[in-house]
């Protein structure tokens, strides 16, 4: 049983107009840049990144590249056919300042050689990456123009709430069944933040801009640099969902670790709603006229149960089985959960974690349940 079904959905993303008069132009302003790094290694995350760039009209461009657990500022030029080579360099200090006598050790690394390519009309940048160091197959990179600023705001900024979809499937002990809940900030400049938990008990949190057409790139290092998420979400037009798209997630086998100690590498759809606070006491965050229930299934579970709740006005959760205890607090503020429950059937507490979706009047998330990962429903009550 899942709120959503995700399916892969082609996205509908929402085309934002730009006004540039051209790529180069002497008229226009200084634009952005951001895009994903991928590695020459199918899903190695530490040959795999982001990057961001600002462009001016003289077709100079500075920016910051990130591949795996690395980072370094680079600088260049892009010649009248828009296209660049550049070595990535970065200074690294090995001084030891309060030796007697001083010990100055400063070197400057090449790390990267990078090639970019402007699209003809401007709205993207391609190129290659070739690691300098050991013998890693070269990769590619791929971004997009990012032009919100506070003089050319995104029209329609807010909050969302979003999950990484589980796999739904108690069955399935190589992948969790919950899923990971998150949310994100979109503010007028077209800044995009965003942070929740992966359903293996992993934080994730980062920073990264939308682009001109309603997407933005998704890359955080998990797992000391050795695993990641990585992909392309966006705004949409679907009658189901506000936000979605598709991340790889690289979790790799990690003996002795307590959730997923195997590891994988699963392609991940995401998907996420618009997330509006009320004002309580007059409306509750959604609408259940009949109440809803609570559905946990998976993890180390012998079986699925089901809770009854109603959801006052003031955005309260009234537990209706009261011989299986549960407590569910929620964050109108941003749409988060947690809680807690007995397991009917061990007297176990289990405590869970989500995020409410507004658009599907539900909620989903997970609870960590070592070494695997349950999953938390919401939804309305039947007629």
């Amino acid at each position: 049983m899942s709120l959503f079904n995700f399916r892969r959905v082609p996205v509908l993303l929402l085309i934002l107009a730009v006004a540039l008069t051209g790529v180069f132009s002497a008229r226009a302003a200084s634009v952005n840049y951001t895009g994903l790094i991928y590695s020459g290694n199918t899903n190695t995350a530490a040959q795999s990144g982001f990057f961001n760039m600002s462009l001016s009209a003289n077709r100079k461009f500075d920016g910051r590249m990130f591949i795996g657990q690395k980072s370094a500022n680079f600088s260049g030029r892009f010649d009248t056919n828009g296209a660049a080579d550049i070595t990535v360099k970065m200074t690294v200090d090995n001084s030891c300042y309060g030796c007697d006598p001083v010990i100055i050790d400063i070197e400057t690394q090449k790390l990267w050689d990078v090639t970019f390519q402007l699209s003809d009309s401007g709205d993207s940048v391609s190129g290659g990456v070739h690691i300098k160091h050991r013998d890693f197959p070269d990769g590619t990179l791929f971004g997009k123009r990012s032009s919100f600023s506070r003089s050319n705001q995104f029209p329609t900024p807010g909050k969302f709430t979003f999950v990484f979809a589980g796999s739904g499937d108690p069955a399935n002990t190589n992948f969790p069944t919950g899923n990971g809940p998150g949310t994100i900030t979109i503010d007028s400049s077209g800044d995009v933040g965003i942070s929740g938990s992966l359903a293996d008990n992993s934080p994730f949190s980062f920073s990264t801009m939308l682009c001109d057409d309603g997407t933005f790139p998704v890359f955080d290092p998990l797992y000391g640099g050795k695993g990641m998420i990585q992909g392309w979400l966006g705004l949409t037009n679907s009658p189901d969902t506000d936000l979605g798209g598709d991340v790889i997630w690289t979790k790799p086998n990690f003996a002795g670790r307590t959730f997923f100690p195997a590891g994988f590498t699963n392609d991940v759809p995401v998907a996420g709603s618009r997330y509006v606070l009320t004002k309580p006491p007059i409306t509750p965050v959604l609408n259940w006229p009949k109440g809803g229930v609570v559905i946990f299934q998976g993890g180390n579970l012998s079986s699925p149960f089901t809770n009854a709740i109603l959801l006052n006005v003031k955005n309260e959760v009234i537990n209706l089985n009261p011989e299986n205890k549960l407590k569910i607090k929620i964050q109108p503020k941003t749409g988060r959960f947690t809680g807690s429950v007995k397991d009917p059937s061990t007297g176990d507490k289990i405590s869970f974690s989500g995020v409410l979706l507004q658009n599907q009047e539900g909620g989903l998330g997970y609870f960590p349940d070592a070494p695997l990962s349950g999953q938390v429903l919401m939804e309305p009550a039947g007629p």
